[in-house]
C-alpha cells in the first residue's frame, strides 16, 4: 500500500548519520525488522524503521551520502517535508530461539536489532561495527 508522511523532525547521531522522525500514517502496520519502502524525485531506497508500528512516529536511520541520493535530500530538507512510502516489505523478523541470539551490524544496519529491543526482544549480544567509537549508534 502507498501512504504519504510527513517529516516531523531530524537528529544526528553522529557527524555522517541522522535519525528522521515522520508522521505515522493511518493503517501502516509493519514487524519489527520489515522495511519500507520511500519514492522521491525517480529515487526509491527502503529503510527498516527503528520505532514500532503501534508508534504515533515513525523512526528511521540514515547515513548522509555526498550524492545526489536520497539521504542526501533527507539530511537538509526542511521538516513539514512530506515523502510517498510504500510497504512493509521484507521477512527479516526475530525468531525465537532456545540459544543467546547474536546479532552483528555496521553502521544504519543496526536498525532492525534496535527495532527488535524496542519489541522487547532480551537475552541477546549484538556486535556493532564502526570505523571509530562516536560513530556507534543506538
Amino acid at each position: 500500500m502507498s501512504y504519504t508522511i510527513e517529516l516531523s523532525r531530524r537528529r544526528w547521531l553522529t557527524q555522517s548519520i541522522f535519525e528522521l522522525e515522520f508522521t505515522n500514517p493511518d493503517g501502516l502496520e509493519f514487524l519489527p525488522g520489515q522495511h519500507i519502502r520511500f519514492f522521491f524525485d525517480g529515487i526509491d531506497r527502503d529503510y527498516t524503521p527503528v520505532s514500532l508500528s503501534n508508534e504515533t512516529t515513525i523512526k528511521i536511520c540514515v547515513k548522509k551520502v555526498d550524492q545526489p541520493r536520497l539521504s542526501d535530500h533527507f539530511s537538509r530538507c526542511p521538516e513539514g517535508e512530506t515523502f510517498k512510502i510504500e510497504g512493509p516489505f521484507g521477512h527479516f523478523l526475530h525468531q525465537t530461539a532456545n540459544a543467546l541470539d547474536i546479532f552483528i551490524g555496521t553502521g544504519t544496519g543496526v536498525a532492525p536489532f534496535a527495532a527488535f529491543a524496542c519489541a522487547g526482544v532480551k537475552n541477546f549480544t549484538l556486535l556493532q561495527g564502526a570505523r571509530s567509537p562516536d560513530e556507534l549508534i543506538y
